[in-house]
């Protein structure tokens, strides 16, 4: 399905779409078969509907999490006076290369609120669509950030739980960090907020978009640096660095609460990854977010209102599971004719076979009955002048 992004890369000559994946040429080449028809309830037009209910309910959250940081963020100031912050990257380990105290722990802390929340306002503004009902609003609603938040966030979580359950039945508990344990409010609202904003930058950034990015340095490509933020759409290159930083952001969470976390985070790396690669850096963070607001919710709002929340979003999400598995499926359908790279194909000259006619642009007709005057007018004169 063509994305907005396709137009543009037609324009500029592309063979692919460097958002959605799309094969121009063989767009070109064989007319688009009809596609085959779907019977009963997994017929995904009727399954998209079951996502708008996740969509409702992410919404709510969004709102609900505005609402807790400003009404709390004077408080959490406070706390972080007395806070001592390292930050840090994690590459085979975490590396820790900086210490705030104070008044810059404090400001770490603005800095974080103030992304959150520019990130919320940012999926709300690029899903748009959400607010305006009508003739094809799954269609379009499907393209948006908003829609895979709630496609993906309640459909993870639920697989989550399956798994933990699992690990739990073979004596393999996931076990809870200590400092997680009887968190206040303010204390909660700041670990949460890291996690979503720091994690993001350091496995999604750092750890997918940078060699995205200097990939396309390599290729000339003039907006590579825009890939930092994410973005750019698939590749085979993309997916395998989406795989990568996904491996090792669950492998980061296996210290504090041990293997059985793994096969829990590595989902919530993928969800992540995937939104990242697709939209951008403020649809990983929402989805990163959402995901982890809930004890956020419980102090600040109430457990009625966050236990409500937890089981609409768990329980969609079971319902939006066929969804995702086909979603899924007919994506890896695909890899295997995506491009190897985003860039490749305005960077390098791609060979063409000896037996495919090579197409050379017309000239207009203007200078080419100009040009044959002047092949004549040449002949003309190398006769020398007529005699009679």
């Amino acid at each position: 399905m063509a994305c907005d992004e396709c137009d543009r890369c037609r324009e500029l000559g592309y063979k692919f779409c460097i958002r959605c994946g799309q094969n121009f040429a063989e767009e070109a080449k064989a007319p688009e078969q009809p596609a085959q028809k779907e019977e009963g309830l997994f017929k995904e037009s009727i399954l998209r509907q079951l996502v708008l209910p996740s969509m409702i309910i992410i919404f709510v959250g969004m709102m609900a999490s505005i609402i807790v940081m400003l009404s709390d963020f004077n408080a959490v100031l406070s706390y972080m006076e007395t806070e001592t912050v390292d930050l840090w990257i994690w590459f085979a380990g975490m590396i820790r290369f900086c210490t705030l105290t104070g008044s810059g722990s404090q400001v770490y802390f603005v800095f974080l609120a103030v992304v959150a929340i520019a990130c919320i306002l940012l999926v709300l503004w690029d899903s748009r669509e959400f607010f305006k009902p009508g003739e094809g609003y799954f269609d379009r609603t499907d393209k948006t950030p908003l829609f895979w938040c709630g496609l993906l966030i309640g459909s993870i979580l639920a697989l989550e739980l399956l798994i933990t359950g699992f690990f739990s039945l073979i004596g393999m508990g996931i076990e809870t960090p200590g400092g997680l344990l009887d968190l206040t409010l303010e204390k909660a609202l700041y670990l949460f907020t890291e996690a979503a904003v720091w994690e993001e930058l350091a496995f999604r950034v750092i750890l997918f978009g940078l060699p995205v990015a200097i990939v396309g340095l390599a290729c000339r490509e003039k907006g590579a640096l825009k890939c930092l933020l994410g973005g750019f759409g698939p590749s085979k290159l993309a997916i395998a660095f989406l795989i990568f930083s996904s491996v090792l952001f669950a492998f980061a969470h296996v210290d504090s609460w041990g293997v059985g976390k793994f096969f829990t985070v590595i989902l919530g790396g993928f969800m992540m990854g995937y939104v990242f690669m697709r939209f951008g850096l403020h649809a990983a963070i929402l989805c990163h977010l959402i995901n982890d607001f809930t004890m956020v919710w419980t102090l600040g709002i109430g457990e009625i209102f966050a236990g409500l929340m937890i089981l609409g979003i768990v329980g969609f999400g079971v319902l939006n599971l066929p969804l995702l598995f086909k979603k899924t499926f007919k994506g890896l359908k695909k890899v295997k004719g995506l491009p190897l790279t985003s860039f490749y194909v305005a960077a390098v000259d791609v060979p063409v076979a000896e037996d495919t006619p090579v197409e050379t642009p017309a000239e207009p007709q203007e200078e080419v009955q100009e040009t044959r005057l002047m092949e004549i007018e040449d002949q003309d004169n190398s006769q020398g002048p007529k005699t009679d």
